[in-house]
Order: structure tokens, then sequence, then C-alpha cells
């Protein structure tokens, strides 16, 4: 417990001093470094590097967009995820998520206000809840995906975090959130996709399966569910 307000309190900080980015059209897209990468019960984070297993070379952290891979090798269960909180728009404001299906196996999620609403908490704990508040815009939201699977000797795990501007045309699942600032159904709120492959070790790494385009258009609303809570 002494932990999670720990984290609470450096979310609220690093929130109000840290930089933004902002995009060609002037939206802000900004991760204030408050992220977390979770492998069983190892979490890195800011005051906690990423080991040499976790690639982030395409990962920007200042706006939070790009993608993140990591090569899971030992035999057993993992309990694989990220916890991320962005900032977007060209100011503060209300902000709300959606999200589509269907869920992956062994997959679960959240949106959620990341100080009062104890997101980070059940992130850490396994308690996602595969919900975000319903007809409830909030003043700041997050993001949450974990990933339960088993790695057999001889195997490997690639596990990929993506986070794009654009919404995924070819991803069975995914996690959105936007500000009220930013008008929905447009490309500028903030995508979270996830991609897990198996494969026997040596064996060639398959593109991720739903990294493989991303549209820039908006024809995709039509062919994928989703859920929004709105104002």
């Amino acid at each position: 417990m002494i932990k999670y307000i720990f984290m609470l309190t450096l979310f609220t900080f690093i929130a109000l001093v840290s930089p933004c980015n902002c995009n060609a059209n002037g939206v802000i897209y900004s991760l204030n470094d408050i992220w977390t990468i979770r492998v069983n019960n190892d979490i890195f984070d800011l005051n906690h590097p990423l080991p040499s297993y976790i690639d982030s070379s395409a990962f920007d952290f200042n706006s939070g967009l790009g993608s993140l891979f990591m090569t899971l090798q030992t035999p057993g269960s993992y309990t694989v995820g990220m916890f991320v909180d962005h900032d977007l728009g060209a100011s503060s404001g209300d902000e709300y998520g959606g999200f589509s299906d269907p869920l992956p196996n062994g997959v679960s999620w959240e949106i959620n206000e990341p100080m009062s609403l104890g997101i980070y908490y059940r992130f850490l704990n396994s308690q996602l809840t595969n919900t975000f508040p319903p007809n409830t815009p909030l003043l700041d939201l997050s993001m949450a995906i974990l990933r339960d699977f088993s790695i057999a000797p001889g195997q490997q795990g690639i596990v990929g975090f993506e986070f794009s501007i654009t919404q995924p045309t070819n991803a069975p699942f995914y996690l959105a959130q936007y500000d009220t600032a930013v008008p929905p159904a447009t490309p500028y709120g903030v995508y979270f996709t996830s991609t897990l492959d198996i494969v026997s070790i040596g064996q060639p790494v398959p593109e991720p399966s739903t990294f493989l385009l991303f549209g820039a258009g908006l024809g995709g609303l039509a062919l994928i569910r989703r859920k929004v809570c709105k104002q």
C-alpha cells in the first residue's frame, strides 16, 4: 500500500512538471514519464530501467507513441502488461475512452482515472476489470493491458505493445483514449494495441499479427465495434 501511495504521488508530480510534445496539427501527446511495464512480479518504470530483453528503440518516451517488444525464453507462466497515462489535447479537459471487440484469450484491460480509482493498483495485482467508466467523462484517463500465457521448453514468447494516433484497421482488439478538446472519431486519439507470438527458439519471428497495417482513414469505424464513453 505504501508503494501504491508513493506511485500515485509521483504520477501527480510528474504530470505537473513534464514537457509536452505536439504533432503537426498542434495536438499535444505527452506520456509525462508515467508508464509501467510488468513481467510477472518484476516492475520497470522511470526509476527501474528496462532489461535487455525489452526493445524500446521504436518507442518515444516523451510522447508515449511507438512500439516496444520483449522476448521471453524461460519456460513457465507469465503475466505481462503495460500501464500508461497519456495527456492529449491542446489543454486539460474531460477525457473518455473506448475499446474494440473481440477480447483475445488471456488478455485483461482497463481504462480509468489513474489516481483515485485504483487502476494502477489493480494492474499490479492482476485485477483489471475489462471496463471503463460509462457515461462519465473524467479529467484524466489511463490505460492498462495484461496478458497471461505460458512458454514451453524450446519456445520463446514475443510480446508487443504499440501506441498510435491512427486507428488500427487490422487489430482485432485495441483500447482508445480521447480528450474532449479533440473530436472523437478522428486520428487524434491514442490507440493502444498488444500482440503475442509464441514460436520455437530459432524459428523466424512472424510479423506481429495486430501491427501489420494502420489505416489513415476512418472507414474502419463502421467495421469494428467500439464502445465509447462520452460526455
